[in-house]
Formats: structure tokens, sequence, C-alpha cells
């Protein structure tokens, strides 16, 4: 296992990512949560989607594509 995965757990960015959309909604801006299809049924990031277990790979940015272009449109 690397080591920033040892230090960047899921419960770490799940809590980071609750921060986020705290702080959107304070100043009034939307927060869009794109991972869901990107995760496991344990909210993990799936294998096939990640290079070393936390960026996603050229099949991930395909697995958000949809979501990301909904609000691109807009």
């Amino acid at each position: 296992m690397k080591e920033c995965l040892k230090i960047r757990t899921n419960k770490k960015i799940i809590a980071a990512n609750a921060e986020v959309k705290k702080l959107a909604e304070k100043h009034g801006q939307r927060y869009i949560d794109i991972n869901r299809n990107l995760k496991d049924e344990q909210g993990r990031l799936k294998a096939e989607y990640t290079i070393e277990g936390l960026h996603i790979n050229e099949d991930g940015y395909r697995a958000v594509y949809d979501d990301i272009m909904k609000y691109v449109t807009e």
C-alpha cells in the first residue's frame, strides 16, 4: 500500500467532502458529488477506476462524465 493511502483513508475523504459541502452551502454555492459511480458497495473507489487506489484512471473519468456534463451544459 502506498504511504499516501495510509493517511488518506475513506473515512477522512468522506469527512473532507462533507466539509467542502458545508463550505459551498455557506457561500451559496452548489456542491456536486460525482463520486457515486466510482464507489463499490463498501464505499471504496472501485479498483477498475483507479491507478493506485487514490487517483482515477481513464475509465474512472468515463464513469463520471455524464454527471459532470449535466452541470457543464446548464
